[in-house]
């Protein structure tokens, strides 16, 4: 299943008009290809919504890019929070749990679509940490706190030998896992192999694998990118 995501640009009154009608007119016609935005802005989640969005994906640079070009007050109010619950927690401690907080709360966008019954459509993705790709026991933590944020959570793994494991046992335990910095056919395969492995342990235990939607984003611009440079 491919993800083919939105990135929202900024359009003239014309064009944005003219944008939108083409996005529907995708929907229409396509109506096998999911579309999804990329980001953690609200009002991107609401613009994407009138034009056919399936799911929001996020990534640690929409982590900064939201703390730095949003209003401060929703944000320091949540950091004041945690800080008094956690005053223990040094800078990437106290990212996480704000990355976790905002997830609860932007997440519920997306809930309408999620309550229409189809596991695959209302999903909201949140990457973990981008300093524990080689720990799976970490990343497999993260992703049950991702899982807990609302019934709609796609988790996002990195496709390193230790985030393919995670998503094997993120599977298994009944969290919908997204592989991400994926490059190649053999990563791809070895994250759906892993999939497959965790959905079969449930079938053995007698779990239902009805609600799981796992996804592999193959990073192809960014392949480009590179060739380019």
């Amino acid at each position: 299943c491919m993800k083919i995501r939105c990135v929202t640009i900024t359009l003239t009154r014309q064009t944005r008009s003219t944008y939108m009608s083409k996005l529907l007119e995708m929907n229409a016609k396509f109506p096998q290809t999911e579309l999804w935005t990329d980001s953690f802005h609200v009002d991107h989640h609401e613009y994407g919504l009138t034009q056919g969005i399936t799911g929001v994906t996020t990534s640690p640079t929409w982590v900064s890019r939201m703390m730095l070009n949003e209003p401060v007050i929703e944000h320091e109010e949540v950091i004041k929070m945690l800080q008094k619950e956690h005053p223990e927690y040094n800078e990437q401690e106290m990212t996480w749990a704000w990355t976790l907080e905002m997830g609860k709360r932007r997440s519920k966008v997306m809930l309408p679509l999620w309550n229409e019954g189809n596991p695959k459509k209302g999903r909201y993705s949140i990457q973990t940490s981008i300093y524990d790709y080689n720990n799976t026991e970490k990343m497999v933590k993260m992703a049950e706190e991702v899982h807990a944020c609302g019934p709609n959570m796609q988790v996002k793994l990195p496709a390193t030998k230790a985030g393919i494991l995670a998503m094997e046992e993120a599977t298994y335990r009944g969290i919908s896992v997204m592989s991400t910095i994926c490059y190649s056919v053999d990563q791809a395969i070895a994250c759906a192999e892993a999939c497959d492995r965790g959905m079969a342990r449930r079938s053995a235990g007698g779990l239902s694998n009805d609600m799981l939607n796992p996804v592999c984003a193959v990073l192809l611009g960014m392949q480009d990118d590179w060739l380019k440079q």
